[in-house]
């Protein structure tokens, strides 16, 4: 079984070359080495009208709740305020779990 932690994030276009570059460069490599997750894809989502900008998702895969669990507890506070402290309010995120069937 694996579980899929999402996250679908939206940079203000003023700050989405930065904050893509931070994603790939730092933050998605911090997240997977708490030790939760054992890989990610990244992907840009698409869609028809990109007019206000461009919105980005990443998948943590793990093999179950429990270590799932391990980083929301623990570790995503860190990430979240790392994220906060860089950029403020210039980006949004949706966050969703998935269960592989």
């Amino acid at each position: 079984m694996s579980i899929v932690y999402s996250v679908t994030v939206k940079p203000d276009q003023d700050i989405e070359q930065d904050y893509v570059k931070w994603l790939q460069e730092e933050h998605i490599q911090e997240v997977v080495s708490t030790g939760c997750f054992d890989d990610f894809r990244f992907f840009k989502v698409l869609a028809e009208d990109e007019r206000d900008g461009s919105s980005y998702n990443i998948q943590y895969v793990t093999t179950d709740m429990s270590r799932y669990f391990d980083y929301i507890n623990i570790h995503a506070p860190l990430m979240r305020s790392k994220g906060k402290e860089k950029f403020g309010e210039k980006f949004h995120a949706f966050r969703t779990v998935l269960k592989g069937l």
